[in-house]
């Protein structure tokens, strides 16, 4: 899959932080730095890009494109010296709902080249190109 084929492809919000750290300490609470952020999102990215079979260096501009309202945010949100956040801080959970990436969700079983280039061409076509090819497909499946 070449990196401006995930135009194409359906996006999602990341709906798992889970992993987010939050490495600043102060008075036995923990809050979440500009620096947790960036580590979190990268590691995401590098992931994405892992599973589409893309190279990170060539995605990664398509990716900071495409969720430009959440480096605007995280740029507003992190704008002194070791400025941080709880976990469940409001601004937080703000800009969580505004990251975004390819829905690679379906992909984590597809191992075959061949299935990738097939998807590939699959998301290439229009709206009522994909609605023929399934069709067909079902007729196939059903031995029509």
């Amino acid at each position: 899959m070449e990196a401006k084929e995930v135009l194409n492809m359906p996006w999602t919000n990341v709906k798992d932080w889970s992993i987010l750290s939050a490495s600043k300490e102060k008075r036995n609470n923990y809050f979440v730095l500009e620096e947790d952020v960036d580590v979190f999102v990268e590691n995401l990215f590098r992931e994405v890009a892992r599973k589409l079979h893309v190279s990170y260096d060539e995605l990664l501009p398509i990716l900071k494109k495409e969720n430009g309202a959440f480096y605007k945010l995280k740029t507003s949100l992190f704008w002194g010296y070791e400025v941080g956040y709880t976990k469940n801080h409001t601004q937080l959970k703000e800009l969580e709902n505004l990251l975004r990436i390819p829905d690679v969700s379906k992909l984590d079983y597809i191992n075959s080249e061949n299935i990738m280039n097939c998807l590939s061409m699959y998301f290439n076509l229009t709206e009522s190109e994909r609605a023929a090819f399934l069709s067909a497909i079902k007729a196939e499946d059903s031995g029509s």
